[in-house]
């Protein structure tokens, strides 16, 4: 099952996915256009790190792999990359739908506080102590209590938006594409 937990953890994960893909495709179908260095600054930037070594014989930073890779267009062409690159996509939407329909029942005071411990990476410490926050100046348990409550009430959204069994398979999509996509960008 999805939990609410790591999707607001990786929902800045799933976003710059998006855009890698949707980059990559693009170059893919355009294959004849040189990349300008903002260009390929901003496929670096994209890039996930997977975590795992480069295991090719190419080395240099994420800026000069992604260089190489626009100019020879490794993958230009392929009908079965681009295919696995929709289906890659389409997983990705589907999550960050999911995380947009999750967000879009909490309240204001919910969403801030959201938004303030994943996207914004504040720590709890820091929420406590601005003045200017929904809390107010409060104690930590008052944070811990509150984003407890909001996983819950999103988990039981969840649970009630998507059948178990649908979510389950999802996931174990997910999981087996994304291995799939990380092995792809290694060879490359």
């Amino acid at each position: 099952m999805i939990e609410a937990q790591w999707l607001f953890e990786n929902h800045r994960s799933h976003l710059s996915m998006k855009k890698y893909i949707q980059a990559r495709i693009c170059h893919i179908l355009q294959p004849e256009s040189t990349p300008n260095s903002d260009e390929i600054l901003s496929q670096a930037l994209r890039m996930p790190t997977m975590g795992m070594p480069i295991q090719n014989n190419m080395q240099g930073s994420s800026t000069e792999r992604i260089a190489v890779n626009l100019s020879i267009g490794s993958d230009s062409g392929t009908k079965a990359v681009i295919e696995d690159y929709k289906k890659m996509l389409e997983l990705y939407n589907y999550l960050l739908e999911l995380y947009e329909a999750a967000v879009a029942m909490l309240n204001p005071r919910e969403f801030w506080l959201i938004n303030a411990i994943y996207n914004e990476g504040l720590i709890v410490s820091e929420i406590c102590e601005m003045q200017d926050s929904p809390f107010g100046i409060c104690d930590r348990s008052t944070i811990f209590r509150n984003r407890k409550r909001i996983i819950n009430k999103v988990n039981q959204f969840l649970q009630a938006y998507i059948p178990k069994e649908v979510s389950q398979c999802r996931m174990e999509k997910y999981i087996e594409e994304l291995k799939e996509l990380q092995e792809k960008s290694i060879m490359n």
